[in-house]
């Protein structure tokens, strides 16, 4: 469904992420790379409205299960607006490098993020729809 560089936002989720550009201090705090990518992402983002949304997508309030792919390891995490982050119980920020890269992902696709000088490499498992949580 999207591509690197497009990926297919909530028109609403749009709006209240790029609000909060200017509002979070953890988005302040990134690296100017991480927070361009950031930007760009939802520069170049797919709006799309509630009606015409997949469900089969990732958006706000989805819980994303992905496969590190060097560890072996699966982790779930819950996309959130980052006011509502909360890194010990898996919810993580919209606006954070990880979480935008789990925006409008679909089960099945790959991802790289880029932390630390070094690339991580994930699968997506399963995205399930928030209004089926």
């Amino acid at each position: 469904m999207s591509t690197d560089n497009t990926i297919i936002l909530l028109k609403e989720d749009h709006q209240l992420l790029t609000k909060s550009l200017e509002q979070d201090a953890n988005f302040a705090v990134l690296n100017e790379e991480d927070k361009k990518a950031i930007k760009d992402k939802l520069t170049n983002a797919q709006q799309v409205s509630a009606d015409d949304f997949p469900n089969t997508v990732s958006r706000l309030y989805d819980k994303i299960t992905i496969r590190n792919i060097k560890d072996r390891i699966n982790i779930q995490y819950q996309i959130v607006p980052p006011a509502e982050r909360d890194h010990w119980n898996g919810k993580i920020s919209a606006i954070s490098p990880l979480g935008i890269a789990l925006m409008g992902v679909t089960k099945g696709q790959n991802i790289v993020t880029h932390t630390r000088n070094r690339k991580q490499y994930y699968a997506v498992m399963e995205v399930i729809n928030a209004m089926y949580i």
